[in-house]
């Protein structure tokens, strides 16, 4: 087995500062996928009487890897708008 050795400058981890941390194997590690933010709203379908707009995120931060489990809840959410009776 070979052993890889990352210095604190390369890894996030507890450590102090100094500290060599001694890895095995470093892939294969379960990782949750976690949304994004929500992107802004869309423009309204409509000017009045009721339009939808929308906006989108993704499972990306991070992705999941190695069996890790997908985000939950919807990937995109609409919601009415310009809901005033057009003249």
């Amino acid at each position: 087995m070979r052993e890889i050795v990352i210095k604190h400058s390369v890894v996030r981890a507890e450590q102090q500062s100094g500290e060599v941390l001694r890895l095995g194997k470093i892939s294969g590690h379960t990782v949750n996928g976690a949304w994004s933010s929500w992107s802004s709203w869309s423009q309204c379908s409509r000017d009045c009487s009721r339009g939808i707009r929308s906006r989108k995120r993704t499972c990306s931060n991070p992705e999941p890897k190695y069996g890790g489990q997908t985000c939950l809840g919807p990937a995109q959410e609409y919601q009415e708008c310009n809901i005033t009776p057009c003249p």
